[in-house]
């Protein structure tokens, strides 16, 4: 799922388990910040990344970090 990004934060669409937060590459190499464990996030919840941490905000206004690490990933695409 593609999520549209506001001064680098972003806003859950909908609730969402939150394992990763890809960043655009180029080509065909892209980082990824993998949490050590997934976390969940209801509809409205505002997140980013700081500090080599997952940042939530949630709707109530409780925040919250998390650890991770970036990691590159590799895809291939295949034409059928």
């Amino acid at each position: 799922m593609r999520l549209e990004e506001q001064d680098g934060r972003y806003t859950a669409p909908r609730a969402l388990l939150i394992d990763a937060v890809e960043s655009d590459g180029r080509g065909m190499c892209a980082s990824a910040f993998v949490l050590f464990a997934p976390v969940f996030a209801e509809r409205d919840t505002q997140f980013w990344i700081e500090d080599d941490e997952l940042v939530l905000v949630r709707p109530s206004g409780r925040s919250e970090r998390y650890a991770g690490e970036w990691q590159m990933r590799r895809y291939s695409y295949r034409l059928l």
